[in-house]
């Protein structure tokens, strides 16, 4: 790594409402224990009325904030924050404008970033650099998501699989004496399988009041995408435990992006990574995209499931096809 970088504090909220799997069976005429068996998904986690991934991002944020000490009204230019969002509220400004408004720290440098699952980890390098470099005293990662408005309710592939949430990390540059830093870092894109996933823009109408856009629902090829990216996971963390000097054995826990249980429980067996040590919140969550390894890691980190001199490996992968691995020390 460029620099001795440290997770000081971890936030996360997700939407109000739980959502069972007997609604989602019955539209789609399934068996009641169906979705559980395919997906491994029990419950999910959706928004109220008052609520989006913004709301909760701004909640994630404070709760990340609080934990590492920190008091928003004193942030400024010093800070830096990375916002990963899927599920907009507004075209402009970007997302992180607003989620530096909405967190009560309007005085920090923003960098909003496009994505789907993976890009976390990309945040988390960037954030690397711009800490060995001196150019910030501290970093924010946050990711929120919300695909439930843009899912078919009547496609088996994607139906009853997404979760609203966010999830929030703040990183500082750690001096020699402090231990728990991340130790490896590794990512790739695969642009070639681009298609296994998409959210087409079909159509634009000009009326009196704006612009009216048409989006197609979204739609995965999920077997296909565990197939391609299989190989791609196995280098990228191959990479970061080289980096890290670490072994799969040595591993305390593995914090994934939760694509679904069933298909992370696979997923993990055919890379070579023990599927005992992966935390698995997405059973009663759902998948909640950018922000599943954020929440993820809050949720390990809340519950006192981090301890001192353990070593975590973070995972995110999707579509892109996209994936990040990051090795690091409590």
């Amino acid at each position: 790594m460029l620099a001795r970088v440290k997770i000081i504090g971890a936030g996360h909220a997700v939407g109000s409402i739980e959502v069972s799997n007997e609604d989602t069976s019955r539209r789609l005429g399934l068996r009641p224990n169906s979705l559980l068996k395919r997906t491994g998904i029990a419950t999910r986690r959706v928004c109220a009325d008052d609520e989006n991934g913004a709301v909760l991002a701004s909640k994630a944020v404070g709760a990340a904030l609080a934990d590492a000490s920190l008091t928003s009204k004193n942030l400024g230019s010093e800070t830096l924050l990375l916002y990963i969002q899927n599920g907009m509220t507004h075209l402009t400004p970007p997302g992180g404008i607003l989620l530096a408004r909405d967190a009560g720290i309007p005085k920090v440098r923003v960098i909003s970033l496009d994505g789907v699952c993976a890009e976390p980890i990309h945040a988390i390098e960037i954030g690397a650099l711009m800490l060995s470099q001196h150019r910030c005293d501290r970093v924010i990662v946050c990711a929120s998501a919300d695909f439930n408005s843009i899912v078919d309710d009547n496609d088996e592939e994607t139906a009853g699989l997404f979760g609203a949430g966010a999830g929030a990390i703040v990183l500082h540059r750690a001096p020699p004496s402090e231990t728990g830093v991340i130790e490896g870092l590794s990512w790739k894109t695969a642009a070639s399988y681009w298609d296994l996933g998409t959210i087409e823009i079909i159509g634009q109408t000009r009326h009196a009041a704006g612009l009216s856009v048409d989006f197609g629902f979204y739609e995965m090829k999920g077997a296909r995408l565990l197939r391609a990216g299989v190989g791609i996971i196995r280098q990228v963390v191959k990479q970061a435990l080289d980096e890290a000097g670490w072994e799969i054995g040595s591993i305390d826990h593995i914090v994934s992006h939760q694509p679904n249980p069933k298909m992370l429980e696979i997923g993990m067996n055919k890379v070579g990574l023990p599927f005992d040590r992966v935390s698995v919140p997405g059973s009663t969550l759902g998948n909640m995209g950018p922000a599943s390894v954020l929440i993820a890691f809050s949720i390990l980190r809340q519950n006192g499931a981090l301890t001192a001199g353990q070593r975590v490996l973070l995972l995110s992968f999707g579509l892109g096809f996209s994936c990040g691995c990051a090795a690091l020390t409590i």
